[in-house]
């Protein structure tokens, strides 16, 4: 609401306080009550904002931890080998009954 629209509301409800019959200290209480409700509101959603920022803020930050492990495999996961094949004796079992 603005500041020109809590003025207006406050203004309201002292008129509205004084022609049903109030005094005019307590129309002026119930607008320092509504203006406190008011002020009260803005806080709130202010922190609910400011929380909501700390989330995607954390978030965003665990999205580039996840992709920067995903993508720091480096060198580990490549196969290294010479001009003539795989550098290294090759892996292989022992000959079997057909000589393989």
């Amino acid at each position: 609401m603005g500041v020109i629209g809590a003025i207006a509301a406050i203004a309201s409800v002292i008129v509205a306080g004084v022609g049903t019959g109030l005094s005019v200290t307590q129309a002026a209480d119930a607008s320092a009550k509504q203006e406190k409700a008011q002020k009260d509101l803005l806080a709130k959603e202010a922190k609910t904002e400011t929380q909501a920022e700390q989330v995607r803020a954390r978030d965003a930050g665990r999205q580039r931890q996840r992709a920067a492990q995903a993508s720091s495999g480096g060198r580990a996961g490549t196969v290294l080998t010479s001009p003539l094949g795989v550098v290294g004796e090759p892996t292989t079992g022992s000959k079997t009954l057909l000589g393989l």
